[in-house]
């Protein structure tokens, strides 16, 4: 047995980890920042919007790519608050407390152990951090998720119909507001069922199968996978991209340096996610596995992974939801740890304090792209709302001036070819980027056609963005 004397999870360790959450939030809102940004949080915000007039005896808004529950809470949140941004923000940040309330609720229940710690750091996590002020789905979704792995835990200890039932509940919630929980959450009741099927399942017939499915799809793609290439949310999802660096998705064709398999691992590695995760590997044991938290955290990111490792695309955003249960993972690696340095170093709880600080740095780091592309969209958007245009046509920042700019009609460039464009309208795009991730696809071909009409600079950006107006057609 590791010894647990000095391991930080004292009072102190305890009651510190909502520091750093709140700290980030408190920078976040002394410098200005909304957490509204990129296509898909404007989404959110325009979903939440309409449920909002929908709650006051409007229309009902119209289906999207995105699950409804976010952006619906946002509305019913936004009742009280008085708006539904600030609603969305309340809910994306809150998600973070409650993903570390029920870690600690259920890894206290492991005989020692520096679980506090473990807490400590997930709540300081650059990556978690910074989506805990971004107006985006991905932590609520993993609250949710996390009170789903805790009710599979108390389930796997106690057979508790009641814990069974939860899980349903919480897993439905996950579900409806981020597809891509499913594949998580299949993964922990696969790992809470094979103790019980191992007998029967042996991986040797797990490895064929496995196989015989990749080599399958690999005869069959077009055919096989063709249903996946339409509307669902599994649109360009193939096993095979698990090995390519080329993708192809709706942003246009994709390079990367290493395959989406091995893209993968970071969520284990990069200091974005845990800083200590590279150091903590060498105090991994194939025993750590056995116990219920662990062996099922294990189950939900190998599922996950393996579903991450077939999208068209690579994305640190997408890695996110694995990483409290990668974490977890490491809380006996992070036990042994502890108990190393200590023997060797009497201060060793200084480590902690300094990896805390370090994480809250990188935050800083990670936060400022997210921060300047918050800025440069609501730059683009004041400058079109300058020129009381009414019509824009755009590839990129829709989303932007859909939220900003509500009374100009936005056409987003990329969903179908336009013969015609409206004279007098804006073109708000990015030509350089156009060319080479678009060509031959809707953006750049609908932008050829609109200076084939005829385009007038009004005003060029040093970020390669470019505003244009339409001449009349002669």
């Amino acid at each position: 047995m590791v010894r647990t004397e000095g391991a930080p999870s004292g009072p102190l360790v305890r009651s510190a980890w909502p520091l750093p959450p709140l700290l980030a939030l408190a920078w976040c809102l002394a410098v200005g920042h909304q957490g509204l940004h990129g296509q898909d949080g404007h989404d959110y915000l325009r979903v939440a919007r309409a449920w909002a007039a929908w709650l006051h005896g409007g229309p009902t808004p119209e289906a999207t790519e995105h699950p409804q529950a976010f952006p619906f809470l946002g509305a019913l949140l936004g009742t009280t608050t008085g708006d539904p941004l600030s609603a969305l923000r309340i809910l994306a940040f809150a998600a973070l407390p409650a993903i570390v309330l029920l870690m600690g609720r259920t890894l206290r229940r492991q005989a020692g152990g520096p679980w506090a710690g473990m807490l400590l750091l997930v709540a300081s996590s650059p990556f978690l951090l910074r989506h805990a002020c971004t107006v985006m789905s991905d932590l609520p979704a993993l609250a949710w998720c996390a009170g789903g792995w805790a009710c599979l835990v108390r389930w796997d200890q106690e057979r508790r119909p009641l814990s069974a039932l939860l899980f349903v509940l919480l897993a439905a919630a996950a579900c409806l507001t981020r597809y891509a929980a499913a594949p998580l959450l299949v993964g922990g009741v696969v790992a809470v069922l094979w103790p019980h099927v191992r007998p029967v399942v042996r991986w040797a017939g797990v490895a064929v199968l496995l196989v015989g499915f990749t080599l399958l799809a690999a005869m069959a793609e077009e055919h096989v996978w063709r249903f996946t290439r339409t509307d669902t949310p599994l649109v360009g999802w193939s096993p095979l991209n698990a090995l390519r660096t080329v993708l192809h998705s709706d942003d246009g064709e994709l390079r990367y340096a290493v395959p989406n398999a091995i893209n993968v691992l970071k969520v284990f590695v990069h200091p974005g996610f845990l800083l200590l995760g590279p150091v903590l590997l060498p105090f991994v044991r194939r025993g750590d596995l056995r116990a219920g938290p662990q062996r099922i955290a294990l189950g939900m990111t190998v599922g996950y992974l393996l579903f991450v490792a077939g999208i068209p695309f690579q994305n640190d955003r997408v890695l996110l939801l694995a990483q409290p249960f990668v974490a977890v993972l490491f809380m006996p690696a992070l036990h042994r740890a502890v108990a190393w340095t200590r023997d060797r170093w009497k201060a060793a709880r200084l480590l902690l304090v300094a990896v805390v600080l370090v994480q809250s740095a990188l935050f800083v780091r990670a936060m400022l792209p997210f921060m300047r592309q918050e800025l440069l969209e609501r730059h683009w958007a004041s400058a079109v709302c300058a020129t009381g245009a009414s019509r824009v046509y755009t590839h990129g920042l829709g989303g932007a001036i859909t939220s900003w700019c509500p009374r100009i009609q936005v056409t987003e460039l990329w969903y179908a070819p336009i013969e015609r464009f409206e004279p007098g309208a804006l073109v708000l795009v990015q030509p350089f980027v156009l060319r080479h991730q678009w060509t031959g696809l809707n953006p750049w071909t609908n932008y050829l056609r609109a200076q084939r009409q005829g385009l007038r600079t009004m005003v060029e950006g040093p970020d390669g963005w470019a505003l244009f107006e339409v001449r009349a057609v002669r």
